[in-house]
């Protein structure tokens, strides 16, 4: 501990309170962020020296239905593997395929480790019940969440980020925006259709539900609902689709009658999948923060952890989907 400390440039007794998680300690987080590199730098492993004590190197769970159905929760899980690592933990992720059973085996496998804390997780914005052996661990629900508003809740601003990308196809002088959506069971696609909506109607433009159409959220569903669009006698001048993978079917849609994009339709998409930035042009899309989100979770069960009042998330927190305004507006 002296040589880290000489590297940190604090006490030694500032090292032993940051190594040993002494929780309620007044070590301010720079510090803390200060000391740990210094171990690292140096090679220091209190788990090595004492692999079942105070220090040793903990596990942050991160429980999700798969990370294969949706690849872009994979964005919030590095994020958050990332922030768990700089901090001396190890996250464990472990895919329950939406089987309940198969959940609470993974609650037991976790809660056998030396635990910081539970990312409970879900690639679509869902209502969850949380399971009883939860709510005895340091937890936090990312993309979903529960009855119990006093559990910590990280949700993207799915009706925010919605709104904010419609006023953007309106300052750019569209007054006919048509909308190609996903099932409104799902929270995102209810709050994406909603923002949509209120946009609309901040800026005095009726709403015309004839201009809505559905699907399922796939490339496919983006070709057809261009397509029925595209032949109406009153067609719109942009749209707004719900995710990018249906902007892609529009893309192709509207290229295979020659049409050009932004001058003939302009296109909004939704997710900020990485892909979407090799289209021609790019698509002006809305970012659903799921690093940010990834980061803010971790950092909230470490100051759990730690005792301390930094990072901590109270309640619901909406976390911001930014516009990403590209060449497709």
């Amino acid at each position: 501990m002296t040589d880290v400390a000489e590297v940190a440039g604090v006490s030694q007794a500032t090292v032993s309170l940051v190594l040993n998680n002494v929780g309620g300690s007044r070590v301010n987080g720079e510090t803390v962020k200060k000391v740990r590199a210094a171990a690292r730098k140096i090679g220091y492993s209190l788990a090595r020296r004492n692999p079942v004590g105070a220090g040793a190197i903990q596990s942050i769970g991160y429980i999700i239905e798969d990370t294969l159905t949706n690849p872009m929760v994979n964005i919030a899980i590095e994020a958050a593997r990332q922030a768990a690592w700089e901090n001396d933990c190890v996250l464990l992720v472990l895919p329950t395929k939406g089987d309940s059973e198969l959940g609470i085996a993974a609650l037991d496998i976790l809660i056998e480790q030396r635990l910081a804390g539970i990312i409970m997780s879900s690639f679509f914005t869902r209502k969850i019940s949380i399971p009883q052996k939860l709510r005895s661990q340091r937890s936090v629900l990312l993309n979903c969440y529960s009855d119990r508003n006093s559990v910590p809740t990280l949700l993207p601003a799915h009706y925010e980020g919605a709104r904010e990308g419609v006023e953007h196809l309106i300052e750019r002088g569209h007054k006919r925006i048509a909308m190609i959506n996903g099932p409104l069971w799902l929270d995102a696609y209810s709050d994406r259709l909603n923002g949509y909506k209120t946009a609309l109607e901040s800026a005095g433009l009726p709403f015309d539900p004839s201009l809505v159409v559905y699907g399922d959220v796939r490339i496919s569903d983006g070709q057809r609902g261009t397509a029925a669009l595209l032949d109406r006698q009153d067609a719109p001048t942009a749209i707004f689709c719900c995710a990018d993978q249906v902007a892609l079917g529009c893309y192709e849609e509207l290229k295979s009658r020659g049409l050009r994009i932004p001058d003939d339709m302009a296109v909004l998409g939704f997710d900020n999948d990485p892909m979407v930035q090799l289209l021609e042009p790019p698509l002006t899309t809305i970012a659903v923060p799921h690093a940010a989100m990834g980061k803010s979770a971790v950092a909230h069960l470490l100051a759990m952890r730690d005792g301390t009042s930094e990072d901590i998330i109270n309640g619901r927190v909406l976390c911001d989907a930014p516009l990403i305004v590209r060449q497709s507006t």
